[in-house]
């Protein structure tokens, strides 16, 4: 299985010890709000494209991000009405993430010492975000096997393959080439504060 590991072409993460979860919790400022996570931000835009802000300072306010993502699930979306829920969420998801990844040096450089690796969320709870397996089967360096469509971690591919091919981040891309110091892909599990309270260049580009 290590070897196999070894040889793969996918970098499987799950729960938030990861850094790419959307479920660790790192302070983003979007629009003039600081948000706990991306999973915060996500079900916070929810509320508010349902009209219920009370619901949406509830989300912001909430300790964990399994706690908004709890909030944010409580009140139903109608597709008729607002169009696609995966579709909203994985915008949502791409801007938070772009964010994220823009406002902390340590974190886009952990993104970019993931390629050339297809990213993998291996929840084997979750068919559409995840690939429906967990990280340590043998089953999930083979895409031809996998149970689900894998969304967000094509999602954190696609951002962070834009993010190193873009001029700003460059040297940093280069530096990784020069074999420069490693990050530490899992968390320590303590929340973190904001390093760069400004993310402008993040915001301005789409998927």
């Amino acid at each position: 299985e290590d070897e196999l590991a070894q040889k793969s072409q996918f970098f499987p993460f799950f729960t938030k010890k990861y850094l790419f979860s959307n479920h660790h919790q790192f302070d983003i400022l979007i629009d003039g709000k600081n948000f706990s996570s991306t999973e915060h931000f996500l079900f916070y835009e929810k509320a508010m494209k349902l009209g219920d802000a009370s619901l949406a300072d509830k989300i912001l306010n909430a300790p964990t991000a399994a706690k908004a993502k709890r909030l944010g699930e409580s009140q139903p979306w109608d597709k008729t009405k607002l169009g696609s829920w995966y579709q909203f969420a994985y915008e949502k998801l791409f801007t938070a993430n772009n964010v994220k990844y823009d406002t902390y040096a340590d974190l886009r450089k952990a993104l970019f010492q993931t390629a050339p690796l297809t990213l993998v969320e291996a929840s084997p709870y979750d068919t559409y975000w995840g690939v429906g397996l967990h990280a340590d089967d043998p089953k999930i360096h083979d895409s031809n096997q996998w149970l689900g469509e894998n969304k967000f971690g094509s999602l954190l591919t696609k951002l962070r393959n834009q993010m190193m091919s873009h001029d700003i981040y460059l040297p940093e891309v280069e530096a990784l080439k020069d074999g420069a110091t490693s990050t530490p892909i899992q968390s320590k599990g303590k929340k973190r504060l904001l390093d760069n309270n400004s993310p402008n260049v993040a915001t301005k580009r789409a998927p």
